[in-house]
């Protein structure tokens, strides 16, 4: 629905929004996710909620003209150095979300800790491949149990070999990352020991309802 797009200084006050987000509490991964994620935004701040989510579809679509509606659920997400780095997946899930993105907000992050997207290799089928047997250990890891760090490792890097990098995006301060669902990606490499030096984002899922008509074209700006 949307391609990869990047858009930076996409916030107006990037700055306040880390603040807001350093300072709202958080909870460790119960597995599907590493490190750890804030309050839902729809539950801390429901204004900052629909103002961040019609200035980022008002990229896309011409919120003056069409009738457009969504879902959006998104959080911060802070992932230390622990976590080493992420595994190729893709988000598309029961609930229907069609769009993803982050958020990045660190001014000062290390080389090559953004978003990379991948292809198949040629040879590979992923019909084929047990996702299941590889997501067990991925999820004991995230969820804090104690997990052989070499097997670990060799099946998240064996997992990884099998995709082609198409496109690696950097982690820039106040850079916007979009894209769908369904396109494989991983995060880069994961940094920081506290809450105030470790990858932060904003991570969001968002479902379009609804829109009566219109190209997909740029509109006028909302300021948050």
């Amino acid at each position: 629905m949307i391609p990869i797009s990047v858009v930076d200084n996409f916030l107006e006050n990037p700055d306040i929004v880390r603040d807001f987000a350093l300072k709202l509490p958080y909870e460790n991964s119960q597995g599907h996710f590493p490190g750890k994620r804030s309050t839902r935004i729809d539950l801390a701040d429901k204004e900052f909620e629909k103002i961040l989510s019609q200035k980022m579809f008002s990229l896309f679509f011409d919120l003056f003209k069409e009738n457009l509606s969504w879902n959006i659920e998104g959080s911060f997400q802070l992932i230390s150095e622990n976590y080493e780095k992420g595994w190729v997946h893709n988000d598309a899930s029961p609930d229907g979300w069609n769009i993803a993105g982050v958020i990045y907000l660190n001014h000062n992050p290390a080389p090559d800790s953004g978003t990379s997207f991948y292809k198949c290799k040629e040879n590979v089928n992923l019909d084929r491949i047990d996702l299941a047997e590889y997501n067990k250990i991925k999820h004991r890891f995230y969820g804090g149990e104690d997990v052989d760090l070499v097997e670990y490792r060799a099946k998240r890097d064996y997992l990884n070999s099998l995709f082609n990098r198409t496109m690696m995006v950097q982690n820039v301060f106040n850079r916007l990352l979009i894209y769908s669902t369904d396109e494989l990606h991983s995060a880069d490499n994961f940094f920081g020991k506290s809450n105030d030096d470790s990858r932060l984002t904003f991570m969001f899922h968002a479902k379009i309802i609804s829109r009566s008509f219109g190209p997909l074209q740029r509109s006028k700006q909302f300021i948050i």
